[in-house]
């Protein structure tokens, strides 16, 4: 799990390069972690560990939007019916 502000700053090239690392690690996690990046960019995408929803942030950089809001990311199809032959149960509103 990995956050990052993504701003790499002058420093020296041992702790340049464990920034850059960090930026990276980020990147290939989605930006995972239990709460919301401190740092946030319009469009961005966000891994939520807590309550297992991947988010993307809206162009306005204003808010997270859900994109698995049902079944969360651990759910075949991020929980979203499939394309061929879904099953729905119980009452489905469209």
């Amino acid at each position: 799990m990995a956050t990052h502000d993504y701003v790499l700053a002058n420093q020296s090239g041992a702790a340049f390069r464990g920034d850059l690392n960090n930026a990276l690690a980020a990147i290939s996690s989605n930006n995972s972690n239990s709460t919301d990046p401190a740092t946030t960019f319009a469009n961005q995408w966000y891994v939520d560990t807590g309550d297992n929803t991947l988010k993307i942030r809206n162009a306005a950089n204003s808010a997270y939007v859900n994109v698995s809001a049902v079944g969360g990311i651990g759910s075949a199809n991020l929980g979203l019916a499939l394309a061929a032959s879904p099953t729905f149960t119980g009452t489905a509103t469209f």
